[in-house]
């Protein structure tokens, strides 16, 4: 699959313990593997009991047992295997079944009963299967992802198909069926290879509607988007949205088909990082693999050296904002610079904790500041300048060590209030009215 499937087995080596495999998926390369999720009902539509079993599927490995899990560059999303519910993946033919998934493995349908070889083509829309393990003269196909099956009987006489393939593009209508089949002559049976051609374009449905309006009633076609573990309609960082036909829209697909819609990227999350060279997961924290981690300056270091973090984002993944793993930074020991880099962060960190403890006086200060930036009059100012110097000359009288004559200073101070209103006049005539004396 083009956004990225991944499965694998935990397996031993030891043949005795082959009944022991399970299979389990990865949306993020490996970040962060999970089991699969299995059906809730099997092929005949009957409810599937199994209290905490799950999906496990034959993989390549598998291949001259059953059929291994298969999928196409062309055919978004569209995922088929044979496999067993359970605790452990079954190799019993009784107990393996044929799935499918339509959206990246992330849940899955029995489409069939019993073991399949199986091929797709025309984007996805067309299903062509044989019974495996045992003879055959007979296919059946679908043009609803598994919903409706139709039989055909391609051979006379009954074989056993080890495979189906079609074109390389995947497109058409026309499969090759190989195996081998019995043959008695004389009464002399001999096994001989079997290599039959499939030509079901006389048999296919109407062509599909709707390409220009997908997802609208009477339209054949969907939109569909990948989705992760974590953030819906997002893998490897982006939402891509695909058009593609509807499961139950039994048509036939043209040979172009333009799929990608459009690619948004994501808020970056947890499913966007993997762990870093030298970390391993551990409880979904990436810690060292030794325990300790190695803040030692490199041999040629040269003013600031960085340290990871234990992250680093996937490979492809385009994921913008949201979640940061950034690097730590620390200066060279021969670096003076470091010096002042913690004071700065001392001192940050300090007027921080000042402003948090004396959160009154910083308001009662920035209350000051704005009344004393109020708008002042020409008058205020004057008298502000007579008020600084009147002490002066209180000063200068007192350093003089002269007697005060109260009806000398009397006089002086009716003479000093008339000139200070005489020019408070003067200054009111002035103005334009548009101040006011506090």
């Amino acid at each position: 699959m083009e956004e990225g499937f991944y499965a694998q087995q935990n397996g031993f080596k030891d043949e005795d313990l082959k009944k022991y495999k399970q299979t389990r998926i990865t949306f993020d390369k490996g970040g962060q593997w999970v089991p699969l999720k299995p059906p809730t009902v099997d092929a005949d539509g009957k409810p599937i009991n199994c209290n905490k079993c799950q999906l496990h599927i034959h993989l390549s490995q598998s291949f001259y047992q059953f059929a291994p899990i298969y999928t196409q560059a062309n055919s978004i999303g569209i995922i088929i295997a044979t496999g067993s519910i359970g605790k452990y993946l079954s190799y019993r033919q009784d107990q393996v079944n044929t799935y499918l998934s339509r959206d990246g493995g992330l849940t899955w349908i029995e489409i069939k009963k019993g073991s399949y070889i199986y091929e797709m083509s025309n984007h996805g829309g067309l299903v062509v299967m044989s019974k495996d393990q045992e003879t055959t003269n007979q296919i059946v196909f679908s043009w609803n992802g598994g919903m409706e099956w139709t039989p055909f009987n391609f051979l006379d006489q009954k074989a056993e198909i080890q495979n189906i393939i079609t074109e390389p593009q995947n497109k058409g209508t026309r499969f090759i069926a190989y195996g081998s089949i019995q043959l008695e002559s004389n009464g002399i049976k001999t096994e001989q290879g079997l290599l039959a051609t499939l030509d079901l374009d006389e048999l296919h449905q109407r062509n599909c509607i709707g390409q220009d309006k997908p997802g609208e009633i009477g339209s054949d076609y969907e939109l569909w988007t990948p989705s992760g573990l974590v953030n819906p309609e997002c893998l490897f960082g982006k939402k891509v949205t695909y058009m593609r036909k509807r499961r139950e829209a039994a048509c036939y697909n043209p040979d172009t088909l333009e799929k990608i819609i459009s690619v948004t990227p994501c808020q970056c999350s947890q499913e966007d990082y993997e762990c870093d060279l030298g970390f391993v997961m551990n409880n979904q924290l990436c810690v060292p693999i030794n325990g300790t981690l190695n803040i030692d300056p490199p041999a040629e270091c040269n003013g600031y050296y960085t340290i990871s973090s234990g992250y680093r984002k996937i490979a492809g993944d385009i994921c913008e904002g949201g979640v940061e793993h950034p690097s730590m930074r620390f200066s060279c020991p021969n670096n003076k610079g470091w010096i002042f880099d913690w004071l700065v962060i001392g001192g940050i960190i300090f007027g921080l904790y000042w402003v948090y403890n004396n959160q009154d006086k910083v308001k009662e200060y920035f209350t000051k500041t704005e009344m004393t930036q109020l708008p002042q009059s020409k008058s205020d100012k004057l008298i502000k300048q007579l008020q600084q110097k009147q002490p002066k000359q209180q000063q200068q009288q007192q350093q003089q060590y002269q007697p005060i004559n109260l009806e000398q200073n009397d006089s002086q101070d009716q003479k000093f209030d008339e000139a200070l209103i005489e020019k408070d006049e003067n200054i009111q005539m002035e103005d334009d009215g548009s101040h006011e004396l506090i």
